[in-house]
């Protein structure tokens, strides 16, 4: 049990009576409406379908800090941002991924009235696509080493990613021996996607070669085929069993969740490297497949994110670097540097989803979506 304990800033009850939130990145923080003064939001999204946009500004919960609360109707699995929309680039959008539908999002400032000063957020539906299976989860990027734009590729729950080259579909691919879905990520060094199969290997797949593919899924019947192949404009979903990964690596047990930091988690890392978080451990693995470092964790976790850090490198530069906050069921919350816990603090409840921004001019705070909220 840790010495410290957090400090609530700001919080507020998500949700009301009896609705629920996923496990895994139904919560974004960030600049979601392209303000000019770049400030932080906090987006969240429920498996009741309900959509929410908060800015706080401290230190308690005013109704102006919630900023837009919109039912979609359906259940939010699964929230990202990026620049989805095909007439801006570089402009940030919301995608948000419901059981059997992809949806791209855009919002706008609005006042409450002509007379008032207190600022409120509208969204509007950019495009949307009709999904064939029920989705698990996403990744976005530049697939292909794309400029100014992003993809998004939606895993399925029966083993299928599909491809959507912004409001297109572009080409599905069933993955090989594939029994039920893992975390998946997108390294843009490489043009990889890496996920972790059900025999606790991590597996990485190159996206040319998951685009190139040809040969019809075993099990799937030429009547469904060419039915999902009507549906998604006319486009191929194939599958190939002779699809081999890039690269395979065993890591010995479940993955919770796969990601690449945005900055080295060490000044001696010549690349970003791939986070991948366990049942009961943390590791560290190369963009060629590579184990870095492994890290027993000695608790059970539930969540991670990397936030970058400016420090000074043995020779007094300034460098930025990662560091990695972990969540745990043991209700505390830890930070690693380099692969060492420099600090731990107990909160309230075990956090569901962690991130970090910048509210009310205070820098570094830890935005915590808990299994109380």
């Amino acid at each position: 049990m840790s010495l410290f304990k957090t400090r609530d800033w700001w919080s507020v009850k998500a949700g009301e009576g009896d609705e629920e939130f996923g496990f895994g990145r139904v919560m974004c923080v960030c600049n979601v409406d392209n303000s000019a003064s770049n400030e932080d939001k906090v987006v969240l999204g429920s498996l009741n379908g309900v959509l929410r946009v908060y800015q706080p500004h401290g230190p308690e919960f005013n109704p102006e800090d919630l900023l837009l609360e919109e039912d979609l109707e359906q259940p939010i699995l699964q929230l990202c941002t990026g620049a989805f929309v095909p007439s801006q680039p570089n402009t940030r959008a919301l995608a948000v991924l419901h059981p059997r539908l992809l949806a791209v999002y855009a919002f706008h400032a609005s006042s409450a009235n002509a007379s008032s000063t207190d600022k409120f957020l509208r969204v509007e539906r950019v495009y949307a696509h009709r999904l064939e299976r029920t989705a698990c989860n996403m990744v976005a990027g530049a697939f292909g080493g794309v400029s100014g734009k992003d993809f998004l590729c939606v895993q399925s729950m029966d083993g299928m990613l599909s491809f959507f080259e912004q409001d297109s579909f572009t080409f599905g691919r069933f993955l090989p021996n594939f029994l039920l879905p893992g975390p998946l990520c997108y390294v843009e060094e490489t043009d990889v996607f890496v996920t972790s199969s059900s025999d606790r290997l991590l597996q990485a797949y190159r996206y040319q070669n998951l685009a190139t593919g040809s040969h019809d899924h075993p099990s799937e019947s030429r009547a469904s085929m060419e039915e999902l192949s009507s549906m998604q404009t006319g486009k191929h979903v194939t599958g190939d069993n002779k699809l081999q990964p890039a690269w395979t690596l065993n890591i010995g047990e479940f993955c919770l969740d796969l990601f690449v930091p945005p900055h080295p988690l060490s000044e001696d890392s010549e690349d970003l490297g791939i986070v991948a978080l366990g049942e009961q451990s943390m590791y560290c693995v190369s963009e060629a497949g590579t184990l870095l470092s492994s890290l027993r964790l000695g608790y059970y976790p539930s969540c991670v994110h990397a936030f970058p850090v400016v420090t000074k490198d043995r020779y007094g530069d300034a460098v930025t670097l990662s560091s990695l906050l972990v969540g745990n069921h043991s209700k505390s919350v830890c930070i690693y540097r380099d692969g060492t816990k420099i600090w731990d603090a107990a909160v309230a409840s075990a956090p569901v989803t962690l991130q970090v921004g910048t509210f009310g001019g205070l820098r570094g705070l830890i935005v915590v979506l808990d299994d109380a909220r």
